[in-house]
């Protein structure tokens, strides 16, 4: 599946060059498809025969899913600006199937380990801000859905599941240092 990691858009930012890859589509359609089951099955057990137009489906689906790609981008300018605040080159940061940021890699493992747990605690953060609006926007669905959908996403980064996780790297950082 390399196609999911071919460049779509490139771009600089500073002295790093980000990658838009094919993959990035695939983390802005599916949670798309979610928030549309979402709000067909609310609008089922609320008995009122629909999820609105098509239109709306279609424009909260797109919204639902463009703000959990954002989560999925923050992750990212995590890694890089803990990267950076350690006096790290970033070379590249890429969103595809598979992200990542390359930078120069720390010398002190424990500084590694600090750059890779940057990613999923500002992607945690920003989940809890979705969450605060939803809430203070008197119980927006929209946000609190995203909002649990990306504080999921990264909890589950942090366990060691998939190889190339935040997680698993973190594990053999910490093994190795035994």
């Amino acid at each position: 599946m390399e196609w999911l990691d071919k460049p779509i858009i490139t771009f600089g930012l500073g002295n790093a060059v980000v990658t838009l890859a094919a993959g990035t589509i695939i983390f802005w359609f599916f949670p798309a498809l979610g928030w549309a089951a979402v709000d067909f099955g609310f609008s089922s057990v609320r008995g009122d025969g629909g999820g609105g137009s098509p239109a709306a489906v279609f424009f909260y689906s797109a919204l639902f899913g463009s703000l959990a790609w954002v989560g999925q981008l923050i992750h990212e300018f995590g890694h890089a600006l803990a990267f950076r605040f350690y006096g790290q080159r970033v070379e590249e940061i890429h969103l595809g199937a598979r992200n990542w940021t390359v930078g120069t890699a720390p010398s002190l493992r424990s500084t590694m380990i600090k750059c890779l747990v940057a990613g999923p605690a500002v992607h945690i953060v920003y989940g809890v801000v979705l969450l605060l609006i939803g809430t203070v926007a008197g119980g927006n669905i929209l946000l609190l859905a995203v909002g649990s959908v990306v504080i999921f996403s990264a909890l589950v980064g942090f366990f060691p599941l998939v190889p190339g996780s935040d997680g698993a790297m973190i594990r053999d950082l910490r093994r190795d240092d035994r």
